[in-house]
């Protein structure tokens, strides 16, 4: 026999997974770019680093952002999320 459990059930219109994915939001387009990196993240800090590690740029990002990246030579790059330590690969191609 199946007995369920007796326990109280907390409802919401947003799930855990919703919550967790908003507050993930790291996206990065075009890419490869030639002018202009978009970055759409929730509030943070985000550091463009060349393939030595050097940090070119940081830049606080609220929404949605631009990051110029005309005056970088070609070549893969790396953006890093401040806050959560992602990285995303970025090919600048002119």
């Amino acid at each position: 026999d199946y007995i369920a459990p007796n326990n109280n059930i907390a409802t919401s219109t947003e799930n855990e997974v919703q919550k967790d994915n908003a507050a993930a939001l790291f996206l990065i387009y075009p890419n490869p770019v030639k002018n202009g990196l978009y970055v759409r993240m929730k509030e943070g800090t985000v550091s463009l680093i060349n393939q030595s590690g050097e940090i070119l740029v940081t830049k606080a990002i609220h929404d949605n952002d631009v990051i110029n990246v005309s005056n970088l030579p070609s070549g893969l790059y790396y953006l890093k999320n401040m806050q959560t330590g992602e990285v995303k690969k970025v090919v600048i191609s002119r």
